[in-house]
């Protein structure tokens, strides 16, 4: 039995509408996406950089004070919305404020701190650490014009999506 034209015609209009219904949500949600993980780069910018060019850092890095540095990152932690991560580390990547106290005075993970203890510069990366995968951003930190570090914060991978 042969379909009649105007069925045709209905079933070819649906399948366009469908079709058309899901690129556009397809393409909103990864727009959407890309502007969530823009805002959160925004924010860990503004926040390394706040926390690397904080004198009470600036000289508690330099002086390998772990306990002032660690209560800092705690506090910070407490408050700040979508950063989860913070680790503020000597040019040799040891670890003087982490998240999870367990980690002080081990060694930086996720091998893209080198161009920040190499350069100075200020950049962001996705790596994974040992809290997971996350979008991370890095600073240097100085004291007396020479870097005695850096800071990390980042915020989990997986997160990003919820955020």
């Amino acid at each position: 039995m042969q379909m009649k034209l105007q069925n045709k015609l209905s079933i070819l209009i649906i399948s366009l509408i469908v079709i058309s219904i899901g690129l556009s949500s397809f393409f909103v949600s990864r727009w959407q996406l890309v502007r969530m993980e823009e805002k959160v780069e925004s924010n860990l910018y503004n926040v390394t950089g706040i926390i690397a060019s904080t004198p009470f850092i600036q000289e508690s890095l330099y002086n390998k004070d772990v306990d002032k540095i660690q209560n800092y990152v705690e506090d910070q932690l407490k408050f700040l919305k979508d950063v989860e991560i913070i680790t503020i580390a000597d040019m040799n990547g040891i670890r003087y404020g982490h998240p999870n106290v367990d980690r002080l005075g081990g060694e930086f993970v996720g091998g893209d701190e080198r161009k920040v203890i190499e350069t100075g510069e200020i950049y962001s990366s996705i790596a994974t650490g040992t809290l997971g995968r996350s979008v991370r951003v890095f600073a240097p930190v100085f004291y007396n014009n020479q870097q005695v570090g850096f800071v990390m914060s980042g915020h989990l991978f997986d997160d990003v999506l919820t955020a």
